[in-house]
């Protein structure tokens, strides 16, 4: 009993005196005293003014060897290889005391050194080419090739970024289960209507796209409601749209696309999504014309 009381004593004083420098001393004290030290340390433990690949690697290495024996069975047996701890196993549960990790339902990771690739990693997901659905990647290097994603059939969302321009790959590739796209990607609008008809024609079950239009290196918010209209599947009905310059979408083009979606073969009602741009005055929602256009054509 008196054990607890003085740890709860503690606690409550290095809360109220809470000090890294001072923290960092009391972990020299006891088992005691860096115990509790610890758990406030740790407490968030990537709020660090400036993160380094060195440190956060750190940080990953120690939370990998504080994961109990078996999570890290579970990892193995899904071939999910994790490095080897280098050091002793740590004397406290150190995930226990990350306030960052109570509500985690994702996890995303990702690299933005130029010299670097995901292209390590494609052995691994070759190993699970039936079973992957989702798959979101980015890259800057221009050289790189999708053509490995063909190996995946069963994928349905797919999210790809960009940093150049230079997408070579798409028309080869076949997606039959693929419903959700979005492609972050800095097109020329002439490349851009050629990729568009080119997704269409390879991705027969997309259901939802996003788009981003306006400045002199995207198409017009005109010229993608023609495209989509003209050469989108019948399964498409959720068009999202997000603007990066004024809108100049006329009243009298949108209402011509509404009217031809309504003749389409397939009945399938349309979802189109703004998505605002604080940046924008007069971005396409401001537009009072286009607006009452939208409204008309409302189920």
């Amino acid at each position: 009993m008196p054990c607890h009381i003085l740890a709860d004593c503690l606690s409550e004083i290095f809360e109220y005196l809470y000090d890294k420098p001072n923290l960092y001393s009391c972990l020299l004290v006891n088992h005691l005293w860096c115990n509790i030290s610890v758990r406030i340390l740790w407490r968030n433990i990537w709020k660090c003014d400036y993160p380094t690949k060195d440190s956060s690697e750190k940080i990953l290495n120690t939370l990998i060897a504080c994961l109990p024996n078996e999570s890290k069975e579970l990892l193995y047996e899904n071939e999910i290889i994790i490095p080897t701890p280098t050091s002793k196993p740590p004397l406290f549960q150190l995930c226990n005391n990350l306030d960052c990790l109570k509500d985690l339902l994702k996890l995303k990771c990702s690299s933005t050194y130029v010299n670097g690739d995901w292209t390590s990693i494609i052995p691994d997901l070759k190993k699970h080419s039936n079973t992957l659905i989702k798959l979101h990647l980015s890259r800057i290097n221009d050289n790189l090739s999708f053509s490995f994603v063909t190996l995946f059939p069963n994928l349905q969302e797919i999210k790809f970024t960009f940093h150049e321009a230079g997408f070579k790959d798409f028309d080869k590739l076949q997606y039959p289960k693929l419903q959700n796209l979005d492609i972050s990607y800095p097109f020329h609008d002439k490349e851009e209507s050629n990729t568009l008809r080119i997704i269409f024609d390879n991705c027969q079950y997309l259901e939802s796209m996003k788009f981003y239009c306006g400045n002199k290196f995207l198409l017009s918010e005109k010229e993608l409601l023609e495209i989509v209209v003209k050469h989108s599947t019948k399964n498409v009905c959720e068009l999202k749209i997000f603007n990066i310059s004024n809108s100049e979408l006329l009243p009298e083009d949108l209402e011509s696309f509404f009217i031809s979606w309504k003749n389409r073969v397939s009945k399938k009602s349309l979802s189109l999504i703004i998505i605002k741009n604080e940046m924008m005055i007069n971005s396409l929602e401001v537009n009072e014309e286009n607006m009452k256009i939208i409204e008309k054509y409302k189920n």
